[in-house]
């Protein structure tokens, strides 16, 4: 930040001095050594240091700029002071809900409260942190300031376990939180960064009416990765007239709860005289079909699988990075691909889908435009990527069935037909997978439970559905059989 006209320096200051004394003719000897260049060159020094204190007082007015106990001040013109105290600090474990695979977003600040003996211990999300897609948890640290007087003991965890934690505001796509170790004290003195964020959170938040007002009380919901507003002023539709505003939400407004939090907070945060209006942004489902050359021809049946899945991970971490309105970049998704050990080429034969529509391979993906309000979403019916290795011939099996076991069950259930489809050629019949799902641990769940086994040829040869009355599939001579991607489906059977 620069002070009205700029701060001086020395050399230039010598510079205009000089010229102005030759150009009035008065004094002409400047050369170095010469009186009048001495002189010149003295007071220009003061004046530069001058200059040079004037622009930090300046600086130290503005909470962007202002440092240590110039800050100090300065927020404390607003009612607020540095935090210089104790606080206790540890981590929290953020568990991935079952049925949601995509990018999962822990705001910085998440309110967390764990129930103990004693009562309620508060801790808050230090930063912000990610589950990646294929990521099940994530550790964050937490903490919680010790109030002046307030005992610290009514914070600290003890040994002995780990606590469930309630959120004070659910986040989507978070099914548990624990703290799973004990909780300690330390000390803690703000940073000028930590300072200067928090005071101008509060003004933004006090201010009221504005629009990063709003968005930071719809973002502290938990509900929205993002939002983006539009008033009449702005293109697209619908056509908003003066006085109304619409929030489009980056967030899934479905989840039981989320529009109502959303609404709420834009009333608190709103100021009067404005209609505010919100929906969720438009998607296009984006699906990509990579048919893969590896540097090895022969690849066992274990080697291939994790190929595949560190090829799919690959590229749906890249869909789901994407922002609002942004496009996908097919160069640098297929120099990512082509990094993977194992893969030498993507063949011709690959494809993009947008809302099951083909699209040609070229720089952006889409080619054409895309709105600034839509987001490039991987499908909610169907895999996300699909990986054909040249040569091959891939039947998906996926287990569908009427019964919600435990979720150590679930996962026995998945890794036993997993297990029993890995080296498996011929002919696969209804029985036997059935019995491999059934003499899992806690298999026996499905007694009773109606189940489907469905397969499905990722190179366009539809679906099969294997039941008692359709009891046998055969196999092709290169036909390779392995799990569908997302496990088995639990409680729900295909319509």
């Amino acid at each position: 930040m620069q002070p009205p006209g700029g701060v001086y320096k020395y050399e230039e200051i010598v510079t205009r001095m000089l010229t102005q004394l030759r150009d009035e003719g008065t004094l002409t000897d400047v050369n170095p050594g010469s009186v009048t260049r001495t002189l010149v060159e003295a007071f220009s020094r003061e004046l530069a240091e001058a200059h040079a204190r004037l622009a930090l007082i300046y600086e130290m007015g503005y909470i962007d700029t202002a440092t240590g106990e110039s800050l100090d001040f300065l927020v404390a013109l607003l009612g607020q002071q540095r935090i210089d105290g104790l606080q206790v600090v540890g981590e929290a474990v953020f568990a991935r809900a079952p049925r949601v695979a995509g990018l999962v977003t822990i705001p910085e600040g998440t309110q967390l409260n764990a129930l103990t003996a004693t009562g309620t211990a508060r801790y808050k999300t230090a930063r912000e942190a990610e589950l990646q897609a294929g990521q099940t948890t994530v550790t964050v640290p937490i903490l919680a300031d010790v109030a002046e007087g307030e005992e610290p003991s009514a914070h600290i965890l003890p040994s002995g376990g780990e606590w469930e934690v309630n959120q004070k505001v659910p986040l989507a796509g978070i099914d548990s939180v624990k703290i799973p170790r004990p909780t300690a004290l330390r000390g803690y003195r703000e940073t000028d960064a930590d300072l200067r964020k928090r005071v101008k959170g509060l003004i933004d938040a006090a201010g009221g009416g504005t629009l990063k007002a709003m968005e930071r009380a719809i973002l502290g919901t938990g509900h929205a990765k993002g939002v983006v507003f539009r008033d009449a002023n702005s293109d697209g539709l619908p056509k908003l007239q003066p006085g109304m505003l619409e929030a489009v939400i980056d967030g899934d407004l479905a989840v039981p709860g989320a529009y109502e939090a959303i609404r709420d907070a834009i009333n608190q945060a709103k100021g009067p005289g404005i209609l505010v209006s919100v929906r969720g942004i438009t998607s296009k489902s984006l699906a990509v079909q990579l048919k893969i050359l590896p540097t090895a021809p022969d690849l066992s049946v274990s080697r291939r699988q994790s190929l595949r899945r560190s090829i799919e991970q690959t590229v749906q971490g890249a869909i789901e990075a994407l922002k609002v309105g942004e496009k996908l970049l097919w160069n640098p998704l297929q120099a990512k691909v082509l990094s993977i050990d194992g893969v030498l080429d993507i063949l011709e034969d690959s494809a993009v889908l947008i809302d099951g529509a083909a699209v040609p391979l070229t720089r952006e993906i889409p080619a054409g435009e895309l709105s600034p309000l839509t987001r490039l979403v991987v499908p909610a019916d169907s895999p996300a990527v699909t990986v054909i290795f040249d040569g091959e011939a891939t039947i998906q099996l996926r287990l569908w069935a009427s019964v919600t076991p435990d979720p150590t069950t679930q996962a026995a259930i998945a890794r036993a037909v997993e297990e029993l489809l890995a080296n498996k050629t011929g002919s696969l019949t209804y029985d036997e997978v059935i019995a491999a799902a059934k003499g899992a641990q806690g298999g026996n769940v499905l007694d009773g439970a109606t189940v489907v086994i469905q397969l499905i040829d990722r190179l366009g040869g539809g679906e099969v559905e294997l039941n008692p009355g359709f009891p046998v599939y055969n196999l092709g001579p290169d036909d390779q059989l392995e799990p569908h991607p997302d496990g088995p489906v639990w409680g729900e059977l295909p319509s």
